[in-house]
């Protein structure tokens, strides 16, 4: 009894733990994904859309999350393109006008699960702000403020490969639907 009193004092009198790091546990990286793709063989890109802007309600992770699964004998089908692929995201539709893309922002995390691994590594973590241009074209283009864009990754000949997109977007802080993809580059012609 008198040992359980001293140790429930000493546990008493200790210092109190700190908050817990965020940056340990990464819940994009960790959660499940809300869809996936595969870019397989003869196909030239895979584009997943949000249903809307339910991401940004969830608990852990308040982004659309996509997995794009990368076979060994992943290839573009047109034959045009070369083995390097890329990754990003983006609003689900690009904002028409001065006063929807001003005051956005577009969050794009990219994570890989390499071949035999058991999960995800952050690759690249980026901010981009919309920006109206006028000229020409009136187009709303986003320019990086913060942070890497994401990586451009070639099929790993040791096999199967999991890449995955975090998206977020919003205007005016309001969260709006989101695209991820992932293409082989073409060769412009």
């Amino acid at each position: 009894m008198l040992i359980s009193l001293l140790t429930f004092l000493s546990l008493a009198n200790a210092p109190a733990i700190g908050p817990i790091n965020p940056r340990v546990l990464d819940a994009c990286a960790s959660g499940s994904a809300d869809a996936s793709a595969t870019l397989g063989a003869d196909v030239d890109a895979r584009e997943l859309a949000s249903s809307g802007i339910t991401y940004a309600s969830k608990a852990m992770c308040k982004r659309f999350v996509a997995d794009f699964t990368v076979p060994a004998d992943a290839n573009p089908a047109n034959m045009h393109g070369v083995l390097e692929f890329d990754l990003g995201g983006s609003f689900a539709s690009e904002p028409g006008q001065a006063s929807s893309c001003n005051n956005t922002e577009l969050l794009v995390t990219t994570y890989e699960k390499a071949a035999g691994a058991n999960s995800f590594t952050k690759r690249s973590s980026a901010k981009y702000k919309g920006k109206w241009s006028t000229g020409m074209f009136q187009i709303c283009s986003f320019v990086k403020v913060s942070g890497t864009n994401p990586p451009t990754d070639t099929p790993n000949a040791a096999g199967t490969e999991v890449w995955r997109v975090s998206v977020s977007a919003s205007h005016n802080g309001t969260a709006k639907p989101v695209k991820a993809m992932i293409a082989f580059k073409q060769i412009p012609w």
